[in-house]
């Protein structure tokens, strides 16, 4: 049996999930990529196939965006642009302890 292969993308053309449906029905926004896929979603990229690609990088930020006719690798830049502020660095040990201590202290 062949399947059908979509993706669903967001505001900015970013592909935001990718599936087959042997697994989910495609919403009405979803776009068709496929249509005599198998069972696992497939993608093209740069001109080869590639099943299950990993959509995300570590910190969640798409890696593919959509054209309106085919699927493109997003640039470093573009995928920098959207990487997440990096959390501020835990407080030194140090000085905690010693706002501790002269907290306890009532200094």
């Amino acid at each position: 049996m062949e399947n059908k292969h979509y993706i669903r993308i967001d505001k900015q053309n970013r592909i935001t999930h990718g599936f087959s449906d042997a697994f989910e029905q495609p919403n009405a926004d979803d776009i068709l990529l496929n249509e005599n896929g198998g069972r696992q979603f497939e993608m093209l990229i740069d001109g080869e196939w590639l099943t299950n690609p990993q959509l995300f990088n570590e910190w969640q930020v798409p890696l593919y965006k959509w054209n309106g006719k085919e699927v493109f690798k997003r640039t470093e830049q573009e995928v920098e642009d959207d990487m997440p502020e990096p959390p501020e660095p835990p407080p030194d040990y140090n000085a905690m302890m010693m706002v501790f201590f002269d907290t306890l202290l009532g200094q």
